[in-house]
C-alpha cells in the first residue's frame, strides 16, 4: 500500500493501490477494524458486514484495484447502513478523483 492513494475522515482510512498483474480480476477488498476501537466481537463483525456489503454494491468502481478499509475510532457513532454506506461512497469518490 505505500505506492497506493490514501483518503481519510474521521471515520475511515481508505487505500487503494491499481492491480497492474494483466489477470482480468476484480477488486480486492479488505476491512480491518481494530479491537481497541470496537470492544466487542459481535459489533465488530456487524461492522464488517455493512462495510463489505457497502464495497460489493460499488465494487466496479474499484475495478483492476485493490482497496483497504481501516475504520476508525468515530465508527461506533455511525448506527445505520445508510450513514456507512453515504460516508464510504464521498470517500470512494475522492479516491477515484485521485487515481485519474
Amino acid at each position: 500500500m505505500k505506492n497506493g492513494i490514501k483518503v481519510q475522515n474521521e471515520f475511515f482510512s481508505v487505500f487503494a493501490v491499481h492491480n497492474n498483474s494483466g489477470l482480468k480480476k476484480n477488486a480486492f477488498f479488505v476491512a480491518n477494524i481494530a479491537k481497541k476501537n470496537i470492544a466487542k466481537s459481535v459489533d465488530r463483525n456487524l461492522y464488517k458486514r455493512r462495510i463489505k456489503s457497502v464495497f460489493m454494491k460499488h465494487r466496479a468502481l474499484f475495478y483492476r484495484s485493490d482497496v483497504l478499509i481501516m475504520p476508525g475510532r468515530g465508527l461506533a457513532r455511525l448506527k445505520n447502513f445508510a450513514e456507512i454506506e453515504e460516508i464510504l461512497l464521498s470517500l470512494f469518490n475522492l479516491l477515484l478523483e485521485k487515481m485519474k
